[in-house]
């Protein structure tokens, strides 16, 4: 299993807790049998990137850190709602196989306009955005085309980000 030292490393852990499924957990022995506890959320195994999580409360399978054959289902969540993950965690696009799906991390503090070098250098509910000629900075999510912004309009991402038929594009 992932222990509770930013999840890169494999380790046996006991498990015997409460937490269920998109639950808070510090570590996976807070988490029921058969989950594991990544990024402050209890959540399942999975076998194929890219393939749909089962449970209402996964988005889609995808690996972990680069482990090969560690694949977590993420935890579903609206990149447009700073409050969809809970506590510091934000909503982040992340990969899975060859489509895109959303994962609740730890995520920076930056704010509207301030410089990045990543995504999860922004506070939730924002992203890191190339500006041009490497400007990048923390800009607004909204979906695409014509969403709402609290500044600006929505703009398109390049490249493109689609999770479940939607579109989602920055506040500039």
């Amino acid at each position: 299993d992932f222990p509770s030292d930013g999840g890169t490393s494999i380790a046996c852990e006991p498990t015997a807790g409460a937490a269920t499924a998109a639950q808070a957990c510090a570590t996976t022995g807070d988490c029921v049998g058969g989950l594991t506890c990544l990024f402050d959320k209890c959540r399942t195994y999975c076998g194929t990137p890219g393939a749909a999580c089962a449970g209402s409360l996964y988005s889609s399978c995808h690996v972990h850190a680069g482990i090969t054959g560690y694949d977590v289902c993420g935890i579903k969540c609206t990149l447009t709602d700073p409050a969809s993950c809970g506590g510091t965690l934000g909503c982040v696009p992340t990969a899975a196989g060859s489509a895109d799906t959303t994962e609740c991390e730890p995520v920076g503090a930056a704010v509207s306009g301030a410089t990045c070098v990543g995504p999860l250098d922004c506070t939730p509910g924002f992203t890191c955005v190339n500006l041009g000629s490497g400007n990048l900075r923390c800009q607004q999510f909204c979906t695409y085309p014509g969403g709402a912004c609290t500044t600006g309009t929505c703009t398109q991402l390049s490249p493109v980000i689609t999770i479940t038929g939607v579109e989602y594009g920055y506040c500039g």
